[in-house]
């Protein structure tokens, strides 16, 4: 398992519009949190091939989870998001929210 964590997901979000024929990122196990899903979540848009995100296994909560719904308003995308059993989340809604699952 990697530990990109919410650093690593903000550099691959600076270069991830460049990718022009990547169709599927998976990132799972990697230490995202909210702030790393976000900004992924701002260039999902410029990412016109991907099609598949996967981030399950990371500690997005409910902030993360609410900006990459946001995103997939004007991108089609599937996207995987849950969390390992035993996430500590801040509280009970934060932790439901971090286990939804987006798939299309």
């Amino acid at each position: 398992f990697n530990e990109i964590g919410d650093e690593g997901a903000g550099l691959l979000a600076g270069v991830l519009g460049e990718c022009k024929a990547l169709a599927h990122l998976g990132l799972a196990w990697n230490s995202i949190g909210d702030e790393g899903a976000g900004g992924l979540a701002e260039v999902l848009g410029e990412c016109k091939v991907l099609a598949f995100l996967d981030l399950s296994e990371n500690k997005i909560g409910r902030k993360g989870v609410k900006r990459l719904e946001n995103a997939r308003e004007y991108k089609a995308l599937s996207l995987r998001l849950n969390n390992p059993e035993g996430f500590s989340a801040a509280d009970e809604e934060d932790e439901e929210a971090s286990r939804m699952s987006l798939e299309e």
